[in-house]
């Protein structure tokens, strides 16, 4: 039974059904859609877009009728009554029609006979009528006329001329025209894109964010008209960081979504910004554009990366393609190198004045929607102080909006994949006691844009970056979605599965620790439309079936993508909890080898992994065994260090007192030591 129970069923009936409507198959949409109400009279939904190819049918009553019903299930559906009042409009323009050429029938009728007619009444105030929709006065009015009509039969004071010249009056008002009953199918499938006021609304996406550096690679842009009106001439320009080729104009209308290919050779490697501007009219010729902006990754080309893999061991950062850095920073930074670019940023690595070299962020336009992203960045930034999150040094809008942060190695995009499936789970684990950390603040912090180019490496410790699209829990709902597609939780895209909250974090989590062991993506689709509804509906293929190792970490993973909430990990100690089974199992196995092996150096590093392990859990006891353990193969000053730690934790254990995060950074450096002492051997 799936997270809808037996209403799953009735869910891939509509998507069905909504692939054939797309596809202008109406007839096989309405039975979809018959056999999701059969089985779920209650989805409003189903019944608000059967109404509305039912409409494009011309059979307007029973639209009215479905329309009614999803009111009737769902009263705040706005789009419902939206619907209904149009079809109620085409309606009744189907009657002023048929009056129309009753009367027009008539007159000739009367004419034939030598009956003079004169239809009494403005005509062009019946236009003006018409013109603004006032369709119950139209049909009085036209009822007035079939009366008078009807009574001409039996009057002979007009003579041919006047009839002539009435019914010539008549067409000339292009009264038939300016009722505007156009193509059904292109009117009602908008449903209700001709209500005065309203305007296109293009939202885009891309079928991929990652490129080869110097090559044309075939891109899909989905192109969504999520407006009420039709968006006409529609065209895209790139970022000059891009080339493009193979746009054409396109008109997208009310409510659908088109795919289109393009050619696209990007220019620079690293993180680069693509952006997109798409310029379109509606149909009075307004003319709008829009700008979205896409984070992508560029890198060598596949067979030099098949050629020279990098590992987060032995990476060793690169030299890019240098970009302008502001001269009014000139003053405060040296050496200045190009890095990549972010979600809406430039970054730069940069010598200060007292020799510490750093990475700058500087935003890429200083515009509103930037100054907003930028100013929300900083305020939730600069509150997490967390091994595992990058740190912030300095910033100011002063000479020029800028954040000065810790300089990282690399990101997670780097890494050649699939990884050992133990380096991974100790990855996550360690990502997790970020995420908990930013979940556990007074005002809790979720990230929601989790994906391998937000999580940096410095020494092989990852640290989350990019908290742009952070949120605090306590602000008030914004209708704003943002997420990246490949890694979007149900929830991102559909609200039936709740709100977002720390365990969407959690399953954006379950999607990289997927990709690392397995060197795939959970999710895919030929397009935006195609990998939300494998998202919303499909289960991935089991980590295990693409690389056997993963069997052991399988249940963490599936878990974390579960895509009812209530049924992932409630949070992320519940997460780092289930990934310290099995790192402490793979631990002591591997310690005990050492142990027999009489290797001391990596027998220390075991037992600080797992002291490290056991206090980022919380378990006191455990880290304490372990710290113990670990004195018996340190000597030296480290071994001195490691003496001053065991007291501690063993005050906080008879004080039973929590361990702070201070002192597990400080485990952290001594594991890393501990680290590079048996990496030289």
């Amino acid at each position: 039974m799936g997270l809808f129970g037996e209403n799953e069923d009735a869910l891939k009936w509509f998507i069905e059904g909504l692939k054939l409507f797309n596809e202008k198959k109406f007839e096989e949409a309405l039975r979809c859609f018959d056999k999701a109400i059969e089985i779920n009279p209650n989805f409003a939904d189903v019944w608000l877009t059967k109404g509305s190819i039912l409409g494009i049918l011309g059979r307007y009553e029973e639209a009215l009728q479905c329309f009614d019903r999803a009111l009737e299930i769902d009263p705040n559906l706005d789009l419902a009554e939206k619907a209904k009042k149009l079809t109620e409009n085409r309606l009744k323009e189907e009657l002023i029609r048929e009056k129309l050429s009753s009367i027009k029938k008539e007159a000739s009728r009367l004419e034939s006979k030598g009956i003079p007619v004169i239809v009494s009444g403005d005509i062009r105030n019946l236009y003006q009528l018409i013109r603004s929709k006032r369709y119950n006065q139209v049909l009085k009015e036209l009822e007035r006329i079939e009366r008078e009509l009807r009574e001409l039969e039996s009057k002979y004071e007009r003579t041919r001329i006047e009839l002539q010249k009435e019914i010539t009056e008549a067409e000339s008002s292009t009264l038939m025209d300016s009722i505007r009953i156009t193509d059904p199918e292109e009117d009602l499938k908008a449903l209700y894109g001709l209500i005065e006021g309203e305007k296109p609304k293009i939202l885009l996406n891309l079928n991929q964010t990652e490129f080869n550096l110097n090559e044309w690679q075939r891109v899909r842009i989905s192109v969504r008209n999520e407006g009420l009106a039709h968006a006409y001439n529609l065209t895209l320009s790139f970022s000059e960081d891009f080339e493009a080729r193979g746009i054409e104009p396109l008109t997208v209308k009310a409510n659908e979504t088109k795919t289109i290919e393009v050619g696209i050779k990007p220019k620079f490697k690293g993180d680069v910004p693509l952006e997109i501007k798409a310029s379109f009219e509606d149909g009075k010729g307004r003319k709008y554009e829009e700008k979205y902006v896409f984070w992508t990754y560029v890198s060598e080309s596949k067979e030099t990366e098949k050629l020279a893999p990098i590992f987060p061991s032995d990476f060793t950062p690169k030299p890019t393609t240098p970009k302008t850095f502001p001269p009014e920073l000139s003053e405060i930074y040296t050496e200045v190198e190009f890095i990549g670019k972010g979600g809406f940023a430039s970054v730069f690595k940069a010598k200060r004045k007292d020799g510490r070299v750093v990475a700058v962020k500087i935003p890429i336009s200083l515009d509103a929607a930037t100054g907003k992203s930028f100013i929300r960045e900083l305020q939730n930034w600069t509150r997490l102080k967390h091994g595992n999150i990058v740190s912030i040094y300095d910033y100011n809008i002063l000479p020029i909006p800028h954040i000065e942060m810790e300089l990282c190695d690399c990101s997670l995009a780097d890494i050649a994949k699939p990884m050992d499936v133990r380096e991974a789970a100790y990855m996550i684990f360690n990502v997790a006691d970020g995420l908990r950390y930013a979940h556990s603040l007074p005002e809790p912090i979720i990230h929601r844009d989790l994906k391998p180019q937000n999580i940096l490496l410095k020494d092989c410790i990852p640290k989350i970056s990019d908290w742009g699209l952070s949120k605090v829990l306590t602000e008030s709902t914004s209708t704003v979605v943002s997420f990246t597609p490949l890694y979007a939780a149900p929830e991102q895209i559909s609200r039936k599965f709740g709100k977002p909250d720390e365990r969407t974090d959690i399953w954006q989590l379950g999607v990289i620790f997927y990709e690392l062991v397995t060197g795939e993506l959970p999710f895919k689709g030929e397009d935006f439309t195609e990998l939300t509804s494998a998202i919303v509906l499909e289960d991935p293929m089991l980590p295990s079936e693409l690389n056997p190792d993963a069997k052991e970490v399988e249940h963490v993973i599936m878990t974390c993508l579960q895509k009812n909430m209530q049924e992932r990990y409630q949070s992320m100690a519940d997460l780092q909890k289930e990934l310290s089974v099995y790192l402490s199992i793979s631990c002591r196995e591997s310690l005990k080898k050492s142990i027999n092996d009489k290797d001391l150096s990596r027998s220390a590093y075991y037992c600080g992994e797992l002291m490290l392990i056991n206090l980022k859990i919380g378990d006191g006891a455990g880290a304490y065994k372990y710290a113990g353990d670990l004195l018996e193969y340190c000597r030296g000053e480290l071994q001195e260090e490691i003496k001053a730690l065991v007291g501690q934790i063993k005050v906080r254990l008879e004080e039973k007192l929590e361990i702070p995060q201070e002192l597990i950074e400080r485990a952290e450096i001594l594991v890393h030591k501990l680290k590079l002492g048996f990496e030289r051997v």
